[in-house]
């Protein structure tokens, strides 16, 4: 419980450290930033900032290592590196991870957390709506490959059983995926369901309404 509380207030202070280089001194209402990442905060009607395709600067990624590196040396270990910073992208691989299945988490999902953290910390410091992505063991190669039988599978199910397949809930990356997949398959349609950690991708074939839905 005491280890819990631990690295719940190194995440709290971690964030809360990042502060913006310059900071007004007007007060503003008290509520969620209106342009802060998905999944950080709620919703506002306010756009958020939208992908330039530029790459992240320097100055950006070098924090958001610095930030991945802290994180793992206080559970995880390993040694982050900065492979690609391209179209508003952070991409970063840990090398030499303690516990790669744990720094994995299952389905990926705490490389999911931790690129949610280190986007949010540095929307927090910069106000740059950057991606990140977190790697390790080849892993994201992988479970694209694991996506792509998954899809084949359904595609199969939907053509010769004219049903509408669910797949597993996949995060917002792995959808893309599907989607793209299909995206020049006439024969069928994709779109995503549910919420939160429950979002996932519904397959079906395109035209009449699919007889038989499969829970």
């Amino acid at each position: 419980m005491g280890e819990n509380r631990g690295i719940l207030s190194f995440f709290k202070n971690l964030i809360s450290d990042s502060k913006k280089p310059t900071e007004s001194t007007t007060s503003a209402p008290q509520g969620p930033s209106p342009l802060a990442p998905v999944g950080t905060v709620a919703r506002s009607t306010s756009a958020v900032p939208p992908v330039t395709g530029e790459p992240v600067p320097d100055h950006i990624a070098e924090f958001g290592l610095q930030k991945l590196q802290e994180i793992l040396d206080l559970s995880f270990g390993g040694t982050p590196v900065i492979t690609d910073q391209g179209n508003d992208e952070l991409c970063l691989e840990v090398l030499t991870a303690t516990d790669s299945s744990r720094l994995i988490g299952k389905d990926g999902m705490t490389l999911d957390a931790l690129q949610t953290i280190i986007r949010a910390i540095i929307f927090k410091k910069f106000g740059a709506n950057v991606r990140v992505s977190i790697n390790t063991e080849d892993y994201k190669r992988r479970r694209e490959e694991q996506i792509r039988t998954q899809a084949e599978k359904a595609l199969n199910t939907v053509i010769t059983k004219n049903s509408r397949v669910s797949l597993r809930p996949m995060n917002a990356a792995e959808r893309r995926l599907v989607h793209l997949i299909f995206e020049n398959d006439n024969r069928i349609r994709t779109f995503s369901a549910g919420n939160g950690t429950y979002r996932h991708i519904v397959v079906e074939k395109r035209g009449p309404k699919s007889t038989n839905v499969p829970r």
